[in-house]
């Protein structure tokens, strides 16, 4: 399990409730209807298709968070490894969860809610207490009505300056507020979305830099990181951001794009 997943993980076990009962339970053995070698959960008909991509969890492959989309689901199964044995499944209404194992797609409706943390829970092993209110502040924003959903790729952990530190990236597209199965508010919007990074100098945790932006390229440096977004490039340094006129160098560590 990848360093993300773990922390996110650790996070999410914290903020979840006991799932609640859902007004209609479904519940699918499998939504291929036969055995296959594998499978994808497809989002609307896109092309390329836009898919959710599943995450290994104790040694099978779940597709998490379906409640975030917003048009149909179909199930693409695959009857051995060559694509031309695709055939497509039209799923239900209220999907939340999905998973493959012994060639079979199941899934169902179970929810998940996310309920406030006593504050002597908020500052986690493995979570700064810095990043963890971001979680906090997006389940508040999303009320009492709606349910705050967080996907794995909304925290990125990764060291973008080069001092040995883990460095936190956060994706506002990635956290959503579900209500009835639908997506009714996302961090980010149809202009772009939210990127937000805290830097560790010294054991401190610090938000560096909050930008609404349709793209962003950061690069790590030595001692310092530089994030290109489409209004301008900034300099991270000790915490603190500032705009710069041109860059040069670096590793690119992370990238955004809408």
């Amino acid at each position: 399990m990848n360093k993300n997943l773990c922390i996110l993980t650790l996070l999410c076990g914290s903020l979840l409730t006991a799932p609640a009962a859902a007004a209609q339970s479904v519940a699918i053995a499998n939504a291929c209807g036969i055995p296959v070698h594998h499978a994808f959960i497809e989002v609307g008909k896109h092309e390329p298709p836009q898919v959710f991509t599943p995450d290994k969890n104790d040694g099978r492959w779940e597709f998490n968070f379906l409640a975030t989309a917003t048009e149909p689901l179909t199930a693409m199964c695959f009857r051995t490894t060559d694509k031309a044995t695709l055939f497509r499944v039209p799923l239900p209404e209220g999907l939340t969860r999905c998973h493959f194992e012994d060639k079979a797609l199941a899934c169902s409706s179970e929810s998940v809610r996310v309920a406030p943390v006593p504050t002597e829970q908020r500052s986690m092993e493995g979570m700064p207490s810095a990043v963890a209110q971001a979680f906090l502040a997006w389940r508040k924003a999303c009320g009492d009505t709606a349910e705050a959903v967080f996907s794995d790729d909304y925290l990125t952990v990764v060291d973008i300056d080069h001092d040995g530190d883990d460095d936190y990236v956060l994706n506002g597209d990635e956290a959503t507020c579900v209500a009835d199965g639908k997506v009714v508010s996302r961090s980010g919007g149809n202009g772009g979305t939210s990127l937000t990074i805290f830097t560790q100098q010294a054991k401190t945790v610090t938000k560096a830099l909050a930008v609404f932006t349709q793209s962003a390229d950061v690069r790590a440096h030595k001692g310092f990181a530089t994030v290109a977004t489409a209004d301008g490039i900034y300099r991270l340094t000790n915490g603190k951001a500032a705009k710069i006129k041109s860059r040069n160098g670096g590793d690119v560590v992370y990238s955004l794009g809408r």
